[in-house]
């Protein structure tokens, strides 16, 4: 995940955070909630982020006019499945299975108000004291269907992390969260010293960093800490709200009395008094969402349910509710299954196709034996017997006999039977089905695509978003010509180096000579690259030449260091705002073709990388050949591409300088006409204003006038 901007953040951050007096640190230490700070970071990472929580607060206000009093009549609990990952860099900080055990535990009891300390609660607040309505149970099976105990462990070499999410990244020495749509996520780890924990609030887009990171230190029996950042993901806030001692403060719940400040340790005497509440009862420094001690936390109110009720209901979020991660897997002595086709799968390219399946033993028995069936579309059934050793839940790819497979869509279907022989203890697991599409030619060139219709992907275009996250799509904000334009929208995606690609359809080259592939690109930063480090989202384009499984790079540019593999269009080169290229902020990119003109099918794909950056903007992608004959005398190399063009036509001649220019159209009447002061070798011209139709191009040159016919699209 994310990497940058507030990589300054480190063991100096314990410096920042709001820590109590001197005489109270002991007792704190290790307490401290970090969500505030993790918020601004968020926010100079996702610059809508704001408008993100703003959009959820108006969500969860409607929910709660509408729902909150039925719910709360009707005291519902609703439970989630959560994943624990350990992160350790010594061995004090790889907590114990009961640890982590214990520390769910007294979650459940705080959320649901069951602990013994509740009859501390005082008595003026004891008929608003709730229950958040929320249960969490340690996930019993994975994202791939295996039995798991909801604990994965690694070790790190990173010896602390901060609030910048590093620990919810495997590529920066922490864990990648499990679907977040389907599990809750706690990193546990060794945060910089005087930080105990701090939480991702929710909105109505999906974060794949949402979920809670907490010290290894706060893990145990008491559940303060953790409680308090699960309230955050819940949309609790501060109670005294975040306003330094002002009392203009709020954390949104009106059944919470306004405090000056974040109570210190040790447990004050009740009631106690602030500057905000100056008459008994006084602050709730008893509840969950304050600081303070562990053994003074004992309530959340009616009010912060309904939030939190709002929040899991009502967000991006609400799919944790019906997630079957708490549902046990149960294993039968004998079960064989097929959970993937890895080919035929999407596209092919080939007939006959050679068939690749995995099976997976899921019971508990060795597996030493099967049958798979298999079929394409509805021909006839065919079967295969396969032998080996597997043990439980292990896996195996097999490959079948080949089979001829059309041009066209097919459902190619498999699944196992007779495992060891005998029946099969559950057969719900046994069928797997895959659907392709067998391209055995690419379409004829050329080839123009420019986003006009709003179909997208465009029919035939592939695209591939792994986190089902912002990825390639139309916008209609700017476009080179036309209305619409392929836009990543990387200002509001908070990743680092996570890759998003879309493959054109399959192209025949051998139908032009000379074949060139063109597009249109904008692209700004939107950090300053003087800075060490700098950061850019890149884009590359690559080639495959047999369906997909290899690809050759053609293109590949970023940031701003190197004139040869510059990305960005514009100068300056950066901006803190959202990106929106005018005309001239556009810049036409040529990549010669000419050593793959012999391919028939061939696939193209523009591939982006996220560096949490700024919008990168493709249009008028274009696969046409270099048109040209060298003129009866002169031994010119004149050529014009691309050809059909749409706004903008090259004209290049690699031996003798162009004069002058003028273009007619089919009737004979100059459209254009400009004499060149200072004679060149390559002109582009703008022809975005000509009419769509044929024209021809006299160009003069230092040994006579070269005619070539275009088409303007």
């Amino acid at each position: 995940m994310k990497t940058k901007k507030l990589l300054a953040l480190s063991a100096a951050l314990a410096l920042v955070l709001m820590l109590p007096a001197p005489d109270s640190y002991a007792q704190m230490q290790k307490e401290i909630c970090g969500t505030t700070e993790h918020t601004e970071y968020l926010k100079s990472q996702r610059p809508n982020l704001d408008n993100e929580l703003r959009q959820a607060e108006i969500l969860m206000q409607q929910w709660m006019d509408a729902n909150a009093d039925s719910r709360d009549a009707a005291g519902l609990t609703d439970t989630i499945p959560v994943v624990v990952h350990v992160i350790w860099n010594t061995s004090a900080e790889n907590v114990s299975n009961t640890q982590v055990l214990n520390t769910i535990l007294a979650l459940n009891q705080d959320h649901g108000r069951t602990n013994s300390d509740t009859i501390n609660t005082p008595a003026v607040w004891q008929p608003i004291s709730a229950s958040t309505g929320i249960q969490f149970c340690m996930a019993q099976r994975d994202p791939s269907g295996s039995p798991t105990n909801g604990i994965e462990r690694r070790q790190t070499s990173v010896s602390s992390f901060t609030t910048d999410d590093l620990v919810k990244s495997y590529a920066t020495g922490g864990m990648d969260a499990w679907d977040p749509s389907r599990y809750f996520n706690i990193w546990i780890c060794n945060l910089v010293s005087g930080l105990g924990g701090y939480a991702e609030f929710p909105t109505s887009v999906l974060s794949y960093t949402y979920g809670v990171a907490i010290d290894y230190a706060t893990i145990g029996s008491t559940g303060w800490v953790i409680s308090h950042e699960c309230g955050h993901c819940f949309n609790l806030r501060h109670i005294w709200g975040d306003d330094g001692g002002a009392c203009t403060g709020s954390d949104q719940v009106s059944d919470t009395p306004n405090q000056a400040d974040a109570t210190s340790s040790p447990c004050p005497s009740f009631p106690a008094l602030d500057a905000c509440q100056t008459a008994s009862p006084g602050i709730m420094f008893m509840n969950y969402m304050d600081y303070g001690s562990a053994s003074c936390k004992n309530m959340f109110t009616l009010g912060q349910r309904t939030r939190a009720q709002a929040a899991i209901h009502n967000l991006a979020y609400a799919s944790l509710l019906t997630s079957n991660g708490c549902d046990a897997v149960i294993l039968q002595p004998t079960d064989a299954g097929s959970p993937l086709v890895i080919s035929p799968s999407g596209l092919e390219c080939s007939d006959p196709i050679t068939p690749v399946v995995r099976i997976r033993n899921w019971g508990t028995n060795p597996l030493t034996s099967v049958t798979i069936n298999y079929r394409l579309d509805a021909n006839p059934l065919q079967t295969f017997a396969w032998n080996g050793s597997l043990l439980s839940l292990a896996t195996a790819d097999v490959t079948l006999p080949p089979l001829s497979a059309s041009a066209g869509n097919h459902t190619f279907k498999c699944y196992t039977s007779n495992p060891n022989g005998g029946a099969d203890g559950n057969a719900l697991n046994d069928t797997s089905t895959s659907s392709f599409n067998n391209i055995l030619t690419g379409q004829t060139t050329p080839f123009s695509y420019g986003f006009e219709p709003t179909t997208f992907p465009p029919t035939g275009w592939t695209l591939d978003n792994p986190d089902a996250s912002i990825s390639w799509a139309r916008t209609t904000a700017a476009a080179k010509t036309g209305v619409a334009s392929m836009r990543f929208n990387s200002i509001n995606y908070p990743c680092n180096g996570c890759i998003d690609i879309i493959t054109l359809p399959n192209i025949n080259l051998t139908t032009i000579a000379s074949p060139l592939l063109t597009f249109q690109v904008a692209y700004r930063l939107l950090s300053d690259p003087g800075l060490n480090p700098n950061w850019s989202d890149s884009l590359r384009v690559d080639i495959s030449t047999n369906c997909g499984t290899t690809w050759t790079n053609l293109y590949f540019k970023y940031g701003t260091t190197n004139p040869a593999t510059t990305l960005t269009t514009i100068v300056p080169s950066f901006s803190t705002t959202s990106f929106i290229p005018a005309q001239s902020n556009w810049r036409l990119e040529t990549i010669n073709l000419a050593s793959y003109a012999a391919i028939d099918n061939a696939l193209f794909r523009f591939k982006v990388s996220s560096d949490y950056e700024n919008n990168l903007y493709v249009d008028d992608i274009n696969i046409t050949g270099i048109t040209g004959i060298s003129a009866p005398a002169s031994g010119s190399s004149f050529t014009v591409y691309p050809n059909p063009a749409t706004n903008e036509l090259r004209i290049e001649d690699s031996g003798l300088r162009i004069d002058a220019i003028e273009i007619y159209d089919v009737i004979g009447e100059r459209v254009f006409q400009s004499r060149i002061l200072n004679p060149e070798s390559q002109i582009t011209l703008d022809v975005s204003g000509l009419t769509p139709g044929i024209y021809f191009i006299f160009v003069r040159q230092n040994q006579g006038v070269t005619t070539r016919k275009v088409v303007i699209q």
